[in-house]
């Protein structure tokens, strides 16, 4: 999968309200002899205050735009302070060949 990216409904928002995502990654490997993409990254308060961290959809993305797999990330309702980071991960395993982007939504 080419670089991962993040969405644009959502996330932008969140992204002017103070949470950004940090050092998003995503990798294939081997996972119980099957092909898998490993996706994974930080959610980054940059606000002044203490909050939720959001959950997190986590999407492959096939060349059409259309969605073929994705996951939820439940972070428990957790707060992080100022400038703290939440880091987050997820395996898709058999993740389909023709995927080619890897999108991050926002959960409010």
């Amino acid at each position: 999968i080419p670089d991962p990216l993040w969405s644009r409904g959502l996330g932008d928002v969140y992204k002017r309200q103070g949470i950004d995502i940090y050092n998003l990654e995503s990798r294939a490997t081997i996972i119980n002899n099957k092909e898998s993409l490993i996706v994974s990254g930080s959610l980054i308060n940059q606000s002044n205050y203490m909050r939720i961290v959001p959950n997190i959809i986590v999407k492959i993305v096939g060349p059409d735009e259309k969605v073929i797999m994705q996951e939820i990330i439940v972070l428990n309702n957790e707060y992080f302070k100022m400038n703290e980071q939440k880091p987050f991960s997820t395996n898709f395993i058999n993740y389909p060949k023709n995927a080619n982007k890897v999108l991050i939504e926002i959960i409010p």
